[in-house]
């Protein structure tokens, strides 16, 4: 085989491998209230054991009826699905890359319930100036996160967050436990992320939307 028929073979093995890895955009449901899309969201990721993350848009739906009409629905797409690694380590969502503005994941029973540094500070960033919100699926509810801002966020900043969120995981059991004694430290971290970036983002702990 020629040494450049090898090089080929290879960087096409390496291709494919990476298509693999990175998933496709699938999706899973649509609904014309966007509240139900979220109530599905939530209940199909209480089954996955692990990180899954995707969009969501508004599209144009036609319908073959008698009236022919045409009306919007929200669309929920599944952008990748990546199960627990091998080696033990924490199983990551790898988001493809996209400029939807609407961002969902889930933390699975396994993680803590409340977001973490990164999904806090994701939307601020330059680069991700696209993400107007954000949501979270645990298993006690949903969170929401808007951006107002996209200027990005000093390191001062990460670190008051972190500082914030260490706070709730020593008074949660370690980040996994949400019950009446743990609701009004919930709203102090709320309240704290508010406090560092008033006006830039809102975040909220919409419990289980029935």
């Amino acid at each position: 085989m020629h040494s450049h028929t090898r090089t080929h073979k290879r960087k096409s093995q390496k291709a494919q491998t990476r298509r693999k890895q990175r998933g496709g955009k699938t999706r899973i449901h649509s609904s014309a209230a966007f509240v139900d899309l979220l109530v599905y969201l939530r209940e199909f990721t209480l089954e996955v054991p692990f990180e899954v993350c995707g969009t969501i848009v508004k599209e144009r739906m036609a319908y073959t009826n008698a009236t022919g009409r045409v009306r919007n629905e929200y669309v929920a797409y599944l952008h990748d699905l990546t199960p627990p690694l091998n080696n033990g380590s924490r199983p990551q969502c790898i988001f493809e890359h996209t400029k939807d503005p609407i961002i969902w994941h889930n933390h699975p029973k396994t993680s803590k319930f409340y977001p973490s540094m990164e999904d806090i500070v994701k939307g601020l960033k330059p680069k991700n100036q696209h993400i107007s919100e954000s949501y979270i699926f645990c298993e006690y509810g949903i969170w929401k996160i808007q951006y107002w801002d996209h200027n990005g966020v000093t390191k001062e900043e990460m670190k008051q967050v972190t500082n914030a969120l260490n706070q709730l995981y020593y008074t949660a059991d370690r980040g996994r436990v949400y019950n009446r004694k743990t609701d009004p430290n919930v709203d102090q971290m709320i309240k704290t992320i508010h406090a560092i970036f008033p006006s830039r983002l809102t975040i909220r702990f919409l419990g289980t939307p029935y």
